[in-house]
This record gives C-alpha cells, structure tokens and sequence, in this order.
C-alpha cells in the first residue's frame, strides 16, 4: 500500500538559465538570447543556439522561457536531436532534448512558476525594467505610437538585441530568485510548481506518515470534488461597487479545518449508518431535498456545468457541507454510502502558518520573495486532486525508426512532419487523497459562503475567494480575513469570469473575460465581438495542419447562455441591470438540454 511519507534525501542543484526568442510571426526567428550565471549572448542564427545547447555544458540543464509554447513552436525547425514534448491541455510546459547519450536537456516555461505574470510584472518586482517593445516587432499601428528609447550596451535606438536579453535576464533572475526561496526553505525546484510545493512539504514540513487512499476510494471522493464557487448574481451595469479578497483563502484551509486522517478510513453502505455524516468527516452520497430559500450551499455537477440548485438532489459531498445544508433546513431523504474517518489530522497546518509569516516578513522587508512564498502558499492543495491520467500528452516527432505506431494513441501531422502521442499516466502518486483536496475546497467555499449569506441582498459576484458588494466589510492582515481589493467601482457583470470594472474616482479599467486577449477583452466584454491576432499553441497547429507559433487573427463573440443562475427576461442587454433567481434542479436540466451546442461554448472564428 502506497504512503505519503517525508523526504529524507538532500535537495539537487540545478544549472538554470532564463531564454528569449523573438519570432518574425510567420514561423521565423529574429533573435534568440540566452543568459546564465556565465552566460550572456544574443544569437541571429538558431542553429548556432541549437549547437550551444547539444554542448557538454548544457547537460541537465534547465533553460527557461516565459512562454515555452510559444518559443518552442519558433525553435522546432532547428532541433537536430530527439525530443519530447509535454503538452497539458494545449500549453507545452516541458521539452526534453537528448542531443547525445547521457543526460538531458530541459526546456521550461517560467511562466508556469509566475501564473498570471508577464515579462514587465516579474522586471518590476525584481527591480529589472523590460524595455518597450521595438516598433520593428510590431506589426500593429502600435508601432507608431513607440517611445524613442536607447539601450545602455550600444546607446543604439530600439536595440532589438538588448530588448531581447533584457527579457531573457528578467527570466533568469526571476527563476534565480525563486530556486534561491526554496532552497532557504530545504526544498527542491521541480518542473511544475505544484511539484516544487509538494517537495517543499514533503521534505520541510510533513512530519508523520499517511496512507494513501486506494484508487477507487479516490475515485469516489472525486465526485464530491467541485471547484470554486464563481456566479454572477447579477447582469448590466452597476455602481458603487466594493471588491473584497478572503486572504489565503486555500492556506487558511490547510491551517484551521480538520482534514480526515486516511489511517483511520472507513466505508460503509449501511443506512442506518446515516449518522456518521454528523459524527465523522468524510464524502457522503446522498439525497438530499434543498429548499428554495436563497442563497443555496450545495454545487451539483451537471454534464460540463456545476450549479447551485434546489429541489431533491443526488450526489457526493462533503459532511461538513452536509452538515451545513441541513442546518439550514435541507432533508436527508437517502443516504446511499459514505468514505469517512474515526480521527483527524492538520497536517497541512504548519506548511500554511509557517508561510504565511514568513510571506508577511518578506512584504514588511519589502523584498521581491514574498511574491515566490505567495506563489508557494496556493499551490499545494491542488496537488492532492491530481488525476493519474489527466490531460497531458507527450509527443515524440516521428521517424523511419519508428515502425510500430500501435505504441502511440494519437498520430498528427504538421505538413510532412508526423508527430506521435502518448497520455502521459502513471500509477497513483503516493501524494494524491481526494480526502484532503475535497475538504480544503469545501471550507474555502463555506467560507466564501458565510459572506453571501451575510450579504444576500447585496452581493452582485463571486469567484472562489473574492466577493462584490456595495456594502464596506470589516478587512484585518491575518489568514482568512478579509482585503479590500476595489472601492466604488462601476461594474459590468456579463457572466460567469466575465466582467469589467471601472474605478470612479481614477477611470482605471479592470477586464476579466477568460480566454480572451487582454487588449481585446473591453470590447468582447462591451460590444459583445473582438478581434485580435494569437500565435497557434502546438496542438492547435497539430489539429489545424499548421505550423505553431504563426500568428493568426482570432474573432470571438459572446453568446449569451449563462446557466447559472437564472435571469428575468432572458435577453441579454447591458444596459438592463437584472438580477437573479436560482434553478430548481429538474429546470435546470431542461434548460441545458433545449440549448444548442453552439450556444454552449463560445466560438472562436479565425480568418
């Protein structure tokens, strides 16, 4: 029987670099730059680049871009050797080179390290300026509107070479800042984040063992497994409107629920064992009859949707959130079986406390690591729900050598080139208990729950940890209060991580539209159409027969089937301010099987 147990082995030292490609858009290379501790060079020819790479010195060596799928797909024509590439639901994260018997070289996305953070975000953190993008980059009528500026190196005006390894550096020192935290900490950079906090907590802070659920005990909690709660209560325009964070709401957690022991599982199918929802934690499949008294606490999965309904429900969840539902008038009208355990543990407890201080040491000192211990602080919880086999490929470029393609389940081409695929599975990491991950998420929604309810009659949004209000809420520093993020904001509430706030006092703009460019989200948020140019991610160019990395224009536009919730008319238009009602659950499965499939899921046109 697999346990999770904890790392008694000395971290590894890694020779980590930072890259830069600048592409021309139409699947050339302009520059390559490349910088390590001794290392500093710009490259126009990617072959010269390649050759360094297949060098001795570059074995084992992990060399970072900020956007991997997107310089791969650049560099791909100029590869000489084997390689793998490890693809996770359309972003590459991890190429493997073997340029010669012996060790590998890794390429990685820095960006999967700084989520959410451009090139410019890290720069300025770390106190490195991104230079403005050269108007020679720029295909846009932005290029006329570029600042005159120098670089240092040749006092030469929109130097293409240095703007190319300021980029590379910034990735560099940003990566050398993050290993730096995490060896201080006794842990040891991996090639995900998620991986690099498991480490972390395995080698520094995992004091006992646990035995790791069984897979299909796993499998059972996973259908109690829902993420967090994001709904629009509201459509159109709205003033004065407060935006509130719950502080390391995933970190709170870890550190103050009791998490169930797997020591100490049981399963029972017993009914008149019903009990043990009220005297144990663990996952119950249960009826339940939800009345239709607003707001509603339980999620209830339905096809690709998750919402929250009345009326008698079927399903898995959690005591606690069991517990919860019936203390606000919910009947249990079958229990059908339950995972639970006789004991419980806060394992979690110290790897939460211990760097949540430590982040606020670092924002006292001001220093550019308590963004890595922020980073560090979400990022292990997830690692607990990890699928055996979820969405990651790897793909090897197929040769004469390969005969039998019965090995991959997947074959694609990109004009004459064949490139072969496999579902990357495993067995079950001794990590994963959807015991822990299904608890954690539970109480972070509660949480954000006990805000809803206090504030019914006037939240207008939420998603996950933050809540929108008119109403001024008390906020505090420490783990689970709350942070005043916005003030009197003029809001556009489309649907669900869809919205666009306007401060009134500054005009500063917030877009959220997911999936949409950031420079196009106004207008898909406003007009309801945008359009903007991407470069195809690798298995985009696999499905289209295209080459990745060649920029393309993209329109989308909004089609307007928000499920969620349920508004009064149905037409959408952003100047009627509406507010909504919830589903009662046998509506709600009508309603999304009279939708038509196109309307499910927005388009995207390209031409």
């Amino acid at each position: 029987m697999a346990v999770l147990k904890p790392i008694k082995s000395r971290p590894h030292k890694f020779k980590i670099f930072g890259a830069d490609i600048e592409g021309d858009g139409q699947r050339g290379i302009i520059k390559i730059a490349l910088v390590g501790d001794d290392v500093c060079e710009v490259f126009d020819d990617a072959n010269k680049f390649v050759k360094l790479l297949h060098s001795h010195q570059f074995r084992d060596a992990r060399i970072y871009f900020h956007n991997l799928t997107y310089d791969f797909g650049c560099l791909i024509d100029y590869l000489q050797c084997d390689y793998k590439i490890f693809d996770n639901s359309g972003e590459i994260f991890k190429v493997v080179l073997y340029p010669s018997p012996g060790k590998p070289v890794y390429l990685l996305d820095s960006s999967n390290f700084y989520p959410g953070m451009s090139v410019k975000q890290l720069g300025d953190i770390i106190g490195l300026q991104k230079y403005p993008t050269p108007p020679q980059l720029l295909d846009t009528e932005e290029k006329l509107y570029v600042e005159e500026w120098y670089c240092k190196e040749h006092n030469k005006l929109w130097c293409v070479d240095c703007y190319c390894l300021r980029d590379a550096e910034i990735v560099f020192r940003a990566m050398q800042m993050f290993y730096e935290v995490i060896e201080n900490l006794g842990g040891e950079v991996g090639f995900t984040l998620a991986s690099t906090a498991m480490k972390v907590f395995k080698s520094v802070f995992l004091k006992e063992q646990f035995l790791t659920p069984s897979e299909w005990k796993n499998e059972y909690c996973r259908k109690g497994y829902y993420a967090g709660r994001v709904e629009n209560f509201v459509r159109g325009w709205w003033d004065s409107v407060n935006v509130y964070d719950i502080i390391s709401a995933y970190p709170w957690a870890m550190a103050n629920v009791a998490l169930p022991n797997p020591n100490y599982m049981k399963f029972t199918v017993d009914e008149s064992q019903k009990n043990v929802i009220f005297d144990y934690d663990g996952i119950a499949e249960v009826e339940i009859e939800v009345p239709p008294s607003e707001p509603l606490i339980l999620p209830y999965k339905y096809k690709d949707f998750t919402v929250y309904a009345y009326g008698l429900l079927k399903g898995r969840w959690t005591h606690m959130e069991l517990r919860e539902a019936i203390r606000r008038g919910a009947k249990l009208r079958r229990f059908y079986s339950s995972l639970y355990t006789t004991q419980n543990t806060y394992a979690l407890r110290e790897y939460a406390e211990t760097l949540f201080a430590l982040r606020q040491k670092y924002k006292a000192e001001k220093s550019p690591f308590e963004l890595v211990i922020k980073i560090l602080l979400n990022s292990l919880y997830g690692k607990f729900g990890q699928r055996v086999e979820g969405n990651t490929y790897i793909w090897k470029e197929l040769t004469e050598d390969d005969e039998d393609l019965t090995n991959y389940e997947r074959i694609e081409a990109i004009g004459e080139r064949e490139f072969g695929a496999k579902k990357f599975a495993t067995e079950q990491p001794n990590y994963v208990n959807l015991l822990w991950a299904t608890h954690i998420t539970a109480a972070v929604r509660l949480k954000l729950f006990e805000y809803i309810e206090q504030l019914w009659d006037d939240v207008f949004y939420c998603d996950t940890d933050s809540i929108h209000t008119t109403k001024k809420l008390t906020t505090g520093k420490q783990l689970g209060e709350l942070k005043e993020e916005k003030t009197n904001q003029r809001a556009l509430y489309v649907g669900p991580k869809e919205y666009l706030l306007i401060d009134n006092i500054t005009d500063g703009i917030t877009c959220r539209a997911k999936g949409i460019n950031r420079e196009a989200a106004y207008l898909y948020l406003v007009e309801g159409r945008a359009k903007y140019k991407k470069p195809t991610k690798f298995r985009e160019s696999l499905r289209r027969n295209i080459h990745p990395s060649v920029w393309i224009e993209i329109v989308k536009e909004r089609k307007i089937s928000v499920t969620k919730r349920k508004f009064i008319p149905p037409e959408f238009d952003i100047n009627r301010s509406q507010k909504s009602s919830a589903w009662e659950i046998n509506e709600f499965i009508a309603f999304v099987e009279k939708i038509p499939p196109d309307l499910l899921y927005m388009p995207v046109l390209s031409f």
